[in-house]
């Protein structure tokens, strides 16, 4: 990050848990501005995004955030205010689109093609009557056929038809329930599943803005969406546009050193889990457990067995 750091809230606040953008910055946790993410986001020319980084550096609220800046549904724009987006050209496209914002991470295999029918029900519902809706659509939502794959094209045709806009969608984490099956029986049924549903969404779909997906696996490893010709994806090893935006940078560790109180070269240390472009990009969650706990651990490590909780002083 170029300049200085961005960081808002209170040190003593520190939220471990949440992913919420919004409870962040109106609860005063201790916050580190990621806002330039929605300029590059919106810039980049292509209109489907991969990022793929590894766990804990900040990928769910960094999405949240973005649907927080971008939705037409409700006015969130006071969340922004003295973070770095206020002042970006892109400001003008806050509060101005229909986004839809699927967490993937929390899916099933038992129930995952039931609550991905019924998250898109719900936001269909939420911005249509019945009349905008194409004659598919009704039979989606009023059937429940949980085996229909185009929930994502019937979700966006059905907005554009009720609003004029193009959608917006967030998929976070779309490898989760993948990595998580890898040896199950239920594994290329939801890989086929996953297959269909995005490639329906995302590939030459009229009613699509911009889509932006997460997750901790390349694409091309998975043999997923061979076909969608318009991805691009940000890896750690090529990542030219969002290497500041995930995880922390120097300039980030030094800003939080004085505000914290902390040793930054121990902590550098112990928390620089990768680089980018040549750069050390520091795990966020572990550097604001230490923040939070005043020791130095190996809280990443943990992160990935123990159950996550409301964590404060």
């Amino acid at each position: 990050m170029q300049g200085s750091a961005i960081v808002v809230g209170d040190a003593r606040k520190i939220n471990l848990s949440v992913s919420s953008f919004q409870r962040m910055i109106l609860e005063g946790s201790l916050y580190v501005d990621k806002t330039r993410l929605i300029e590059n986001f919106l810039n980049v020319t292509s209109s489907v995004q991969l990022v793929v980084r590894q766990r804990r550096l900040g990928k769910s609220l960094n999405m949240d955030m973005l649907r927080c800046f971008l939705t037409d549904k409700e006015d969130l724009r006071h969340l922004f205010k003295g973070l770095y987006i206020e002042s970006s050209p892109v400001w003008n496209d806050a509060n101005s689109a229909p986004v839809f914002y699927f967490d993937l991470k929390r899916l099933r295999p038992e129930t995952y093609r039931q609550k991905i029918h019924d998250m898109i029900c719900d936001y269909i519902e939420s911005y249509c009557a019945e009349s905008d809706m194409s004659r598919d659509a009704v039979r989606y939502v009023n059937d429940g056929n949980y085996d229909d794959t185009d929930g994502l094209l019937h979700l966006t045709e059905s907005v554009y038809r009720a609003t004029g806009k193009r959608s917006y969608l967030l998929i976070d984490e779309y490898d989760k329930m993948l990595m998580e099956n890898y040896n199950t029986d239920k594994y290329n049924e939801i890989r086929a599943f996953e297959t269909d549903l995005l490639s329906s969404g995302l590939k030459g779909n009229h009613y699509l803005e911009k889509a932006l997906m997460t997750g901790v696996m390349r694409i091309s490893h998975e043999s997923m969406l061979s076909g969608l010709n318009n991805i691009v994806t940000f890896d750690v090893f090529r990542d030219k546009v969002y290497t500041d935006d995930y995880g922390l940078t120097d300039t980030e560790m030094e800003t939080l050193s004085k505000i914290a109180d902390f040793n930054v070269d121990d902590t550098k240390a112990w928390y620089n889990g990768i680089k980018i472009g040549g750069r050390a990009i520091y795990n966020i969650y572990s550097v604001m457990s230490y923040i939070c706990h005043k020791q130095l651990e190996c809280y990443w490590g943990k992160s990935g067995t123990m159950d996550m909780k409301w964590l404060s002083p």
